[in-house]
């Protein structure tokens, strides 16, 4: 009685030996990361531009834009080569100031007459423009200056189908990832099964040439207004090609060579 228990004790740890065995080595799964980018031609432009009008009140400061922006607007619509463009009010701001009109060299009661000092109201818009193809956003610059605004400035460049752009290089970096797997697994001996997990991690564009951030800087002070002549005078630009950039990491099922 007692060999027979030693001899079933023997086999049963035999089996859980064969069991384990086998867990170890079942065929697992590999993870993967791979990272794809692809070039897009901006579409797009943004132009920022200012009218100002001073006068001594704050109605008549305004009043003095209500004629110059509706001609402005007009102007735009007869731009030769705009295919599209969207104007928009990025801010509206009135401000006042005290100036001494009194003109003296020397130190007197008369530089602080009330008499002296006059107030003046400056008005101030500030546009944005949005149209293609981008490469006309330098002559949109110096034709906003030659219509009348007191600056302009060109913001950058823009891709109109981003998702579309982004879709690519996903399917870029799946493909590279699903290689790699591939290629791991034929050197382990394996072959790939189902695909476990899959994450994406899309990073935004980023210009190749500059940097930029989400909401533009703001305009610098107007330069004095130059003198142009009739004709808009071109200002060639060179759009640089906008990067989206893909990451993913990818984890697939891996089977015995000979498992169907």
């Amino acid at each position: 009685m007692q060999k027979l228990f030693l001899t079933t004790a023997f086999m049963c740890a035999l089996v859980l030996s064969q069991e384990s065995a086998a867990q170890i080595v079942q065929p697992g799964s590999v993870t993967v990361s791979a990272t794809a980018s692809v070039e897009v031609e901006p579409d797009k432009f943004t132009v920022y531009v200012v009218f100002e009008d001073s006068s001594g009140t704050g109605a008549g400061s305004i009043e003095g834009l209500t004629g110059a922006l509706p001609e402005f607007r007009d102007a735009m619509a007869s731009f030769k080569g705009l295919e599209s463009y969207e104007i928009a009010t990025r801010s509206v701001s009135v401000q006042k100031a005290q100036i001494n009109k009194c003109t003296t060299n020397s130190y007197s009661n008369e530089q602080f007459d009330p008499d002296c000092i006059v107030e003046e109201f400056k008005t101030v818009y500030d546009l944005s423009i949005s149209g293609s193809p981008a490469e006309i956003g330098g002559n949109v610059v110096s034709f906003a200056i030659e219509k009348g605004a007191n600056s302009a400035r060109l913001g950058g460049f823009q891709v109109s189908d981003r998702e579309a752009a982004l879709a690519e290089a996903n399917r870029k970096a799946v493909k590279l990832a699903l290689d790699k797997a591939e290629l791991l697994a034929e050197a382990a001996g394996m072959k790939l099964g189902a695909v476990e997990v899959l994450s994406d991690g899309t990073q935004p564009y980023r210009n190749n040439s500059t940097s930029e951030s989400n909401s533009p800087p703001p305009p610098p002070p107007p330069p004095p207004r130059p003198v142009i002549s009739d004709a808009a005078l071109p200002i060639p630009v060179d759009p640089q090609p906008k990067t989206f950039t893909a990451n993913v990491v990818l984890q697939v099922e891996l089977r015995a060579d000979n498992e169907e």
